[in-house]
């Protein structure tokens, strides 16, 4: 297990026996040979690396869908939007060409970013239908408790501003506002799971890095 503090970085083992009466809580489940990161969002538990980015969008959704429920919405649908990068193999050596010598021409330059080639991936992550209600609460928020939109979007519903009632609400969530893990973390992890010997099975860093690529369009009608 990884227990992160502000400045450094505990890894301590647990026997599989002893994972009960440790008094610890191991999401989604305790497992033999697994390895747990400390909840980055501050929640007293430990999640497991391997399936951490999977376990964490999950939550995302649910809360966000539990927004949409508590004030009192007839439709809500997050799509998510992943923006995808791909480049040549000669792109990528004329890349690593200029940062080994720190001088590059400008029409090199433009060689390299012409071969990259941006495509975007849409695809929905859920949508709902409630029978809608005005008798709203404020529902508790985790990853997005920072998040201006988010905020802004109860305060209007729980205003009590019937005058002018708000009816439908569309929010683009950069996903790095919210991101699961900061990129140095990530980074940092993986050189100790390195040291370790230990796999996981994917790549913190590279997570970290689609993650980053990712926007989330949040609609909700009243």
């Amino acid at each position: 297990m990884v227990d992160e503090g502000i400045e450094r970085m505990e890894i301590f083992h647990l026997y599989h026996a002893f994972a009960k009466e440790s008094g610890l809580a191991f999401h989604p489940f305790a497992q033999m040979g697994a390895v747990y990161v400390r909840d980055p969002s501050g929640l007293d538990r430990f999640l497991d690396l391997e399936s951490l980015y999977q376990e964490i969008q999950k939550e995302k959704m649910s809360e966000l869908q539990h927004v949409a429920y508590c004030l009192g919405a007839k439709y809500c649908k997050l799509e998510m939007r992943e923006t995808q990068v791909s480049d040549s193999k000669q792109a990528r050596q004329i890349k690593a060409s200029v940062k080994k010598t720190a001088v590059a021409s400008e029409s090199e330059g433009i060689s390299a970013d012409r071969s990259e080639q941006v495509s975007e991936d849409r695809y929905m992550l859920f949508e709902r239908h409630f029978s809608g209600s005005d008798e709203v609460r404020r529902p508790p928020l985790n990853w997005y408790r920072n998040d201006k939109e988010i905020n802004g979007l109860i305060e209007m519903r729980c205003s009590g501003a019937s005058k002018n009632a708000i009816q439908d609400y569309v929010v683009n969530i950069d996903c790095r506002s919210s991101a699961t893990l900061a990129q140095t973390r990530a980074s940092e992890i993986d050189s100790a799971l390195r040291g370790l010997k230990v796999s996981i099975g994917t790549s913190l860093q590279e997570e970290c890095y689609r993650e980053s690529q990712q926007t989330m369009v949040f609609i909700v009608l009243f």
